[in-house]
């Protein structure tokens, strides 16, 4: 395993201890996962058959404290035009 590579894309700075300490934990992971895919599970139901899958939906509220009214949201922007706030634009519109 390439530490070095492994925290260059983590854009992790550890010191050599540190990468020592990391390598042997990320090995320790990857022998327990080998030791999962050595056990038998022919016998065992799939998982999303063995629940009731159902979805719970709630209503979408914002807390009391939090509601505002439009009109406080307008009152309180930098910018304002034609009753609605003035946001700075996002594309590039090019002629």
């Amino acid at each position: 395993m390439d530490i070095e590579k492994i925290c260059q894309l983590a854009r992790l700075k550890l010191d050599d201890k540190e990468k020592e300490n990391l390598s042997k934990e990320l090995n320790s992971i990857l022998a327990y996962i080998d030791k999962l895919k050595e056990s038998d599970v022919s016998g065992a139901p799939e998982l999303t058959r063995s629940l009731e899958m159902f979805n719970n939906f709630r209503e979408d509220e914002m807390p009391r404290d939090m509601r505002a009214e439009p009109e406080d949201l307008t009152r309180a922007a930098a910018e304002k035009s034609r009753g609605f706030i003035k946001v700075k634009g996002v594309f590039d519109v090019q002629d």
